[in-house]
């Protein structure tokens, strides 16, 4: 008969697998890097292409001497025309990299990690690293994992367009 867990003690027992088991935690810390380096690397890109954005709206609200006198000489551009030139194809390239590639990456580290620890729960300690990649490409499950992470990407997009609106 199972047991029902409360929420602590669904934790304890979650902090306990590493704990026991050493090869886990050096699993789920090699899972995680491809997914730590992408996101390192995108949000870089992304905060670069915000200070690009922020020093575009500051130098049209506030322009130079030399502007000033210029913008009655010259057709006046926008603060729209200057985005789409400068930093459109960068935010464009950051939505289809956090819909595309993030998520997958995200989902797949999801996978390995909590496959694992399941195995580990269950009493199979005897697995090592080599045998847990190999279970996470031949006899991992992605049907129920995939249904419950695209249904909780979908509510996270909806709560932002619902904050946005």
């Amino acid at each position: 008969m199972e047991e029902k867990l409360g929420f602590f003690k669904v934790l304890s027992k979650a902090f306990t697998i590493p704990l026991k088991n050493p090869r886990f935690a050096v699993f789920a810390f090699i899972a995680s890097v491809p997914l730590f380096c992408f996101t390192f690397t995108s949000e870089t890109i992304f905060q670069k292409a915000f200070i690009e954005t922020a020093k575009m709206i500051i130098s049209q609200v506030r322009p130079s001497p030399s502007q000033c006198f210029d913008c009655f000489d010259s057709k006046p551009v926008g603060l729209v025309e200057i985005f789409f030139e400068r930093v459109s194809f960068t935010y464009l390239l950051m939505v289809l990299f956090s819909l595309g590639i993030l998520n997958c990456l995200d989902f797949i580290t999801l996978i390995a990690i909590v496959d694992s620890a399941s195995l580990f729960y269950e009493g199979k300690n005897t697995m090592n690293l080599k045998h847990m990649l190999q279970r996470l490409t031949k006899e991992t499950r992605f049907k129920g994992p995939l249904i419950t992470s695209v249904m909780a990407l979908l509510l996270a997009s909806l709560v932002v367009v619902g904050l946005f609106c």
